[in-house]
């Protein structure tokens, strides 16, 4: 059991391709159920610089319970139910002596 300090959406995209002429069909997103999660904060800087002027570094530690896992993009809540954002999964790791999963989340 974590101890929530909030929560995540999982992000999976179905469908895409092609059609009969070859011309592509877009994926579709879908965004799951929220799922209660304990953040922890890694970066969050704002010192990357670009032509167009600066920008941030976010990366996140996150734990949710263990369960079956597939996504590879979130979106991130807090508990305010603000929206962080929306991050890539970089790593995952199944913790099966606390019965957790530890999710390392980037911005893409």
């Amino acid at each position: 059991m974590i101890i929530a300090n909030g929560t995540i959406r999982p992000i999976t995209e179905t469908g895409g391709g092609y059609d009969g002429s070859g011309s592509p069909i877009p994926a579709s997103r879908v965004e799951g159920e929220e799922i209660p999660c304990n953040i922890q904060t890694d970066t969050h800087d704002r010192r990357g610089v670009s032509e167009d002027g600066t920008y941030s570094n976010h990366s996140y530690t996150i734990l949710i319970d263990q369960q079956p896992w597939t996504a590879r993009r979130i979106r991130l809540y807090d508990n305010r139910k603000n929206d962080i954002g929306e991050f890539q999964i970089q790593d995952e790791q199944f913790l099966d002596c606390v019965g957790a999963i530890k999710l390392k989340a980037v911005k893409p």
